[in-house]
């Protein structure tokens, strides 16, 4: 089997954003809002200031009181979207459960929409227009096209339908002429459609969810899942579990080590692009 690296990928673009990044002058700053309270929204939150220190680029943090309410977020992001020194907004995520996600989601200046999140932003990806692309999402095309996998004419498998990698790649694949299939929990038969798969992108979120399931012996899976298993990172697929002579010729992408490792580089390039418009 052949590993795709997530690190080449990253390392090729990185040299790339850095000779961009590198005579520019940020004279605006990026807003992260955090909540300090929420274990997971803290990490995102501390994980979007790391990538962004590394090139230099300048924030702030907002942080949220322990509760709050869509009106105390909506005023937050009213007064940053009409605020002239700010080019991008952060949002905690997740989100806490009382909150209308995409409420707040589209209170935001689709022009300081970093993450390609806004109902606006996915609609841009509809049409073509890749300037502001979820993050996860375009690591998945990056890979893909950083190790030459051909994508037009592919049979392409799609098992997820989230707004940061299913739907926005339903449109960056076609635009590249693949076949596109999108399965979920509803789909009937999903061993079939995997089976038939030239390239299967997966975010599940199910350890060994590819056990005792066929794939193509020429194919390539995108791991896109986070899952824990003993303590350990693992993603949806176990490259173990697949006969290595049969499956000489499978790619995969590793976790950890695959699509993690190329999505905030590709933040970046979102928010070089945002200061670019």
């Amino acid at each position: 089997m052949v590993e795709l690296s997530g690190d080449e990928v990253k390392r090729f673009f990185e040299n790339q954003f850095i000779t961009r990044a590198k005579d520019r002058k940020f004279d605006k700053k990026i807003i992260i809002i955090e909540n300090p309270y929420d274990k997971s929204a803290a990490s995102y939150a501390k994980s979007k200031k790391k990538i962004l220190e590394s090139f230099n680029i300048p924030y702030e943090i907002e942080s949220l009181p322990e509760v709050y309410d869509n009106e105390y977020l909506l005023k937050k992001i009213i007064r940053f979207n009409e605020d002239l020194s700010v080019t991008g907004i952060f949002l905690p995520m997740p989100l806490g459960k009382n909150i209308d996600q995409r409420l707040i989601i589209d209170s935001i200046d689709p022009s300081k929409d970093i993450e390609g999140i806004t109902s606006a932003s996915l609609g841009k990806i509809m049409i073509g227009d890749e300037t502001i692309v979820p993050p996860t999402a375009m690591s998945i095309i990056s890979i893909l096209e950083f190790y030459k996998i051909p994508i037009e004419s592919a049979n392409t498998v799609i098992i997820n339908r989230s707004l940061i990698i299913g739907k926005p790649l339903i449109f960056l694949l076609l635009k590249r002429n693949a076949t596109v299939t999108i399965c979920h929990t509803k789909t009937k038969e999903i061993e079939k459609h995997i089976k038939e798969a030239d390239i299967v992108i997966s975010g599940v979120g199910r350890a060994h969810f590819f056990d005792n399931k066929e794939l193509k012996r020429d194919g390539t899976l995108i791991d896109a899942s986070i899952n824990f298993e003993n303590g350990k990172m693992i993603g949806d697929f176990c490259p173990q579990n697949l006969n290595q002579e049969l499956y000489n010729n499978f790619k995969y992408t590793p976790v950890p080590g695959g699509v993690g490792v190329v999505t905030n580089i590709m933040l970046i390039r979102n928010i070089l692009n945002a200061f670019e418009l």
